[in-house]
């Protein structure tokens, strides 16, 4: 793009996939291999076959997308020195966290020191593992982040409607219509000891409330820990760690991590639920 304006201009418009070839800038973008999986692709001048952009996160993408317009129509100093969030009191962290109308909960633990690089790309692997755990667990987290003193202390931050869910669960079964379905639902959940009510006929199909193991967000890590059917995907640079010292904090209780290198600037920002550099046009 040859400047950094110009580089502002198109990254304005970028849609994925974004194919970018530094050898062969204007080369057929259809007749060089990309990765489909990935919506920015950076042809290795070594290895044509290779993405160098496969790491770069959608987030980290698409907000340079839209720093990039921000920048052109509203532009400041502060996209390049992004000011420091206000300092705050633990007490007035607590307040902010306790009214919240979500719930904040932040997982952390204590680790060996490693190269950041590394630390860095496995912290991002366990985020993914443990947002998508809650998934599958129905505790549906908003979003997420990751912080590290990038020594010996980290923690993933998650938002979520609710980190406590009722005792009872509410569980779908066959359509009626479906001799064979219905009755091996019928056989499996009538009798069940984790059967709390019903099964019911409800819009044609039967229902059935269910008694939920797993309540909060702790107990979700606990249990994972152990039973490796839940699926928890922990690095396994960070997995012996995790497992030995895993601490989980909800809300007022985050206030623990305080005074840590860089935790504060983390969690206001998280908080913030905004990019520092985006403000209201003048």
């Amino acid at each position: 793009y040859k400047s950094f304006l110009g580089t502002l201009v198109q990254a304005s418009k970028w849609e994925p996939v974004i194919f970018l070839d530094l050898e062969k800038p204007t080369s057929n973008q259809d007749s060089r291999p990309r990765d489909l999986g990935s919506p920015l692709v950076v042809i290795d001048p070594v290895d044509p076959n290779r993405n160098l952009a496969a790491a770069v996160r959608d987030d980290k993408l698409w907000g340079f997308v839209a720093a990039s317009r921000e920048l052109q129509n509203n532009p400041g100093m502060w996209y390049f020195f992004p000011p420091k969030p206000i300092p705050r009191t633990k007490a007035q962290f607590a307040k902010l966290l306790e009214h919240q109308n979500r719930d904040i909960v932040a997982i952390s633990f204590e680790h060996s020191r490693m190269v950041p690089d590394v630390l860095w790309g496995q912290l991002l692997k366990m985020e993914k593992g443990l947002t998508e755990l809650m998934m599958r667990q129905d505790f549906h987290p908003i979003r997420s982040t990751v912080w590290s003193d990038e020594a010996r202390s980290s923690a993933i931050l998650v938002e979520m409607d609710t980190s406590t869910l009722p005792g009872v669960q509410l569980r779908q079964g066959p359509p009626i219509s479906k001799m064979d379905d219905s009755q091996g639902f019928l056989d499996r959940h009538l009798t069940a000891n984790d059967t709390v009510r019903g099964p019911w006929m409800e819009d044609g199909r039967w229902v059935v409330d269910k008694k939920r193991r797993i309540l909060t967000i702790e107990q979700l890590v606990t249990i994972a820990l152990k039973d490796r059917k839940l699926g928890l995907a922990l690095p396994d640079q960070l997995y012996s760690s995790f497992r030995q010292n895993v601490k989980v904090l909800e809300n007022g209780q985050i206030v623990r991590l305080l005074g840590r290198e860089g935790f504060d600037q983390a969690l206001s920002e998280f908080l913030a639920a905004k990019p520092a550099w985006l403000k209201t046009h003048h």
